[in-house]
């Protein structure tokens, strides 16, 4: 069994009365392909803001890497490894697509935007930025404005994995996509290093079923089913939850 990298502990989410994450506890492996699949509503997003320190549980404990996180700034996790992708773009659309995985790269070396560096120093940078591309697909020049859709969203995986992160965070990575362009993605998430731990949300079941090891399936904030994608796509509450059948 591989060892834990991040155990969720009771954890609960509440905005007013509402429990938008209820008490859900989970562990995922070093290496593990987990999917969180669930009707809209059902907390997947706030489980992964939660883990990524954008919001501050109710109650619970987020450990990670065998350290409680629970209380930790955002910076500070991405710091320790967890990186995460969003539902909506966030590209510098102005700069070309070499220019902004060159900026997460810069970031991760605690670099400025405008700090001086040598010829050699630089030369390096782009030449890591460069081939986190080249594994995703993306040209290095021309605005990233200019990207479709999907050539967006592999932009952006390339600028988390510049992160170096241990644990990658994909909140629904296939939204807006065509068919084949979800099936793209799946080859890619497939073919990242074996020793990254990926956790992803996603509607896309065909995706999820394509490149996870593992299925935690949520409504109304809480954990309904847990196991192999066999095992919660026999589920009678997930297909009743999720499916509505």
């Amino acid at each position: 069994m591989p060892r834990e990298l991040l155990v969720l502990r009771e954890l609960t989410v509440r905005f007013g009365a509402l429990a938008a994450v209820d008490r859900v506890s989970l562990s995922v492996g070093e290496g593990e392909r987990r999917a969180l699949i669930g009707p809209n509503g059902a907390g997947k997003s706030t489980v992964f803001a939660a883990v990524a320190g954008a919001l501050r549980p109710s109650s619970g404990r987020i450990e990670f890497a065998g350290r409680d996180v629970t209380k930790l700034s955002e910076p500070r996790r991405a710091r320790l490894g967890i990186g995460r992708t969003f539902q909506h773009s966030s590209l510098f659309t102005g700069l070309t697509c070499l220019e902004n995985v060159t900026l997460a790269v810069r970031a991760r070396q605690g670099l400025g935007l405008r700090a001086w560096l040598p010829r050699g120093r630089r030369a390096e940078i782009e030449r890591e930025a460069a081939g986190h591309l080249a594994a995703m697909g993306v040209e290095p020049g021309g605005p990233a404005g200019a990207l479709s859709h999907g050539q967006g969203r592999r932009l952006e995986l390339a600028m988390a994995l510049a992160a170096r992160p241990r644990l990658l965070l994909l909140d629904e990575p296939a939204a807006g996509m065509s068919a084949a362009e979800s099936a793209e993605l799946a080859s890619l998430v497939r073919a990242l290093p074996p020793e990254l731990t990926v956790m992803i949300v996603e509607h896309d079941l065909d995706l999820v079923f394509a490149v996870a090891s593992r299925v935690t399936a949520l409504a109304a904030g809480q954990v309904i089913a847990d196991g192999t994608p066999a095992q919660v796509r026999a589920s009678p509450e997930v297909q009743k939850a999720y499916l509505g059948t």
